[in-house]
């Protein structure tokens, strides 16, 4: 998908340029999250002397070279965005960690700017922008967001596992979940494509998020008697019902409850919402709710018995 400032402003209104430049200028900044460039001024019909009166007369705020805030600098984080982007010309776009900022999936209120352009661009930045050499972006990884260009979301993933420690990238898609914007499609597509920097490390993190992810709930919880067995801890009545609820398991007598997490990203939006209702409830309803995965409970049950043991103590068990 295409995503240049056109300096032609081909969705400018010709009615606005008969009624003078700053008409035009004022409804394509509105368009544009409060930016234009200076090819877009240009087009508008200011002169390079326009531009330069405009700016020190506070009508126009140079963001970075060839790019402008107009009336003022308080932009949306939008405009903010499509400024960096636009900084390193027309092929530029949110790229890493800006890119899965603007996607929704990762916070970040960081100062610096990820922006990817062709590796044969030679370009160093600007200030508060990083930018990144990147020789295998295709037309198909790049898309806009609210109008700003930015890599498709599966190819935001694939670059942030080459940049990032797995945790980073496992809260990325433990969001991407959430928000029902997870596709192993897309993603697959990308983890065949050769050459391509963060794959290897990407399937090393698939896999172990989708470990296990065909046990069911009964071996879950057997799993779970057999680590209290282990660890000396009392047995939880299994598929057991609190306030109304049915949980996976509970200790008599306590006001503790652990549900078993299995299917992580197979399971469908509406059973995520479902398990988050419930927890809610049970946390309303006095209880302390532990949540382990099928992970958890196989790579790190010390861990798991650990936690388990203090929440007992602590609820005078």
């Amino acid at each position: 998908m295409r995503h240049q400032p056109r300096g032609s402003c081909p969705d400018g209104d010709p009615r606005n340029r008969r009624l003078g430049p700053d008409v035009t200028i004022a409804a394509l900044a509105s368009r544009q999250h409060g930016v234009v460039t200076r090819a877009q001024l240009l087009a508008s019909g200011l002169t390079p002397g326009q531009i330069v009166r405009r700016t020190r007369r506070g009508q126009l705020h140079v963001l970075y070279r060839g790019v402008y805030a107009v009336g003022h600098r308080e932009l949306p984080r939008r405009g903010r965005a499509l400024a960096a982007a636009w900084s390193a010309g027309p092929r530029g776009l949110l790229f890493d960690v800006a890119a899965a900022a603007l996607h929704g999936v990762r916070e970040s209120s960081a100062a610096r700017w990820d922006i990817a352009l062709p590796q044969e661009r030679r370009w160093t930045g600007q200030r508060g922008i990083r930018a990144h050499a990147v020789s295998t972006l295709l037309p198909e990884d790049i898309t806009t967001v609210d109008g700003v260009p930015v890599t498709t979301l599966p190819r935001t993933v694939v670059d942030l596992a080459a940049r990032h420690p797995a945790r980073t990238v496992e809260k990325v898609l433990n969001e991407m979940v959430a928000l029902d914007v997870y596709d192993q499609r897309a993603l697959d597509t990308l983890l065949d494509r050769p050459y391509l920097r963060g794959t290897k490390q990407l399937r090393a993190i698939l896999g172990r998020q989708q470990a296990g992810t065909t046990v069911t709930k009964s071996e879950l919880e057997e799993l779970l008697i057999a680590l209290c067995d282990t660890y000396g801890i009392p047995r939880p009545r299994t598929n057991a019902w609190v306030i109304g609820l049915e949980v996976d398991a509970w200790w008599p007598g306590t006001l503790l409850v652990v549900e078993l997490d299995s299917a992580r990203f197979h399971g469908s939006p509406a059973a995520f919402e479902r398990d988050r209702e419930k927890g809610n409830e049970l946390v309303v309803g006095g209880y302390t709710l532990l949540r382990f995965t099928w992970r958890q409970l196989v790579d790190d049950p010390a861990w798991v018995a650990r936690t388990i043991r203090t929440a007992l103590a602590r609820l005078g068990r």
